[in-house]
This record gives C-alpha cells, sequence and structure tokens, in this order.
C-alpha cells in the first residue's frame, strides 16, 4: 500500500495498524479528532505526503525529523503552538502548511530547509520571523512578513 486516505472520519487515535505499513508513501487523515501524532510516525520512513489537517492536535513530535523522504506537509487548522526543530531534517520539504494553528514562533533554522517552495503560516499567533527565512528562496509565502517580524 503506497497511499492511504481516511479523511472525514471519526479516529480520534492513529490506526493500529499504520506501524506496519512501511512502504506508504501518502498519508491522508485530515477532518478527525486526532490530538496527537504517535511516535511510530518515525517507521514510515517512506512518507513523502502527510496530512493531518482540521484535527486537534497540539505539538508535533520531534521524531517527524527523521521523514528524510517527507515532500508536503500540511498541519494546518489544528491548535499547534511550535514546529519542532527537528523538521530542518527533512530535507526534502517542498511544501509546508501550519496555517490557522496557534503557532508563537517558528524554528530558528526553518530557513536552513533550502528546499521548501511554499509554506503557509497565517492565521497564527506569530510575533517575528527568525532571521533564517531570509536565506529561504520561497515561490509562495503565506503570512504576514514586515521587516520588522524578522528577528536579526
Amino acid at each position: 500500500l503506497q497511499a492511504l486516505d481516511v479523511q472525514h472520519n471519526l479516529f480520534d487515535e492513529f490506526p493500529s495498524c499504520l506501524p506496519h505499513m512501511e512502504g506508504l508513501q501518502c498519508l491522508r487523515i485530515d477532518s478527525n479528532s486526532l490530538t496527537s501524532i504517535p511516535a511510530v510516525i518515525k517507521s514510515l520512513y517512506n512518507l513523502r505526503e502527510f496530512s493531518i489537517a482540521h484535527n486537534m492536535l497540539t505539538h508535533v513530535p520531534s521524531n517527524l525529523g527523521s521523514l528524510k523522504h517527507l515532500v508536503k506537509l500540511d498541519v494546518s487548522y489544528n491548535q499547534i503552538f511550535t514546529l519542532p526543530s527537528s523538521i530542518v531534517w527533512c530535507s526534502r520539504l517542498n511544501t509546508l502548511l501550519a496555517n490557522h494553528n496557534r503557532l508563537v514562533k517558528l524554528p530558528e533554522k526553518i530557513g536552513h530547509l533550502f528546499t521548501l517552495k511554499e509554506i503557509n503560516i497565517q492565521c497564527n499567533r506569530l510575533s517575528y520571523l527568525p532571521a533564517s527565512v531570509m536565506l529561504m528562496d520561497l515561490k509562495v509565502f503565506k503570512g504576514k512578513f514586515t521587516t520588522e517580524l524578522i528577528n536579526l
């Protein structure tokens, strides 16, 4: 199985079969009632697209950084306060959608995601952007972006 789409269901925890799906490349588990991402997410090392939008997450585990093949991450419309600094280890990440959360800060080295082309951080609680954002070669940036927000 390479793709699993279980959007718009009543999951309040991750399906127990997921850790055994090492070949999974696309996981869409949007619009459920999930409150956390279990540590076993690291066993999905071939995952390229992970969409867990419209749930009730408050954090993203640090071991998400072990997903080296991840190209797209959508954690939008949750209640997340911060993204783990390990996200910069997702060296192939092209798209990061984290809009409509409660983010108060971004990882200081987020600009080291050199493959990132699209980031959406609209509708959060950010008061500044890390200076490393200036290193990014973004095609699409959605978020309040003024020089006053950059922490130099």
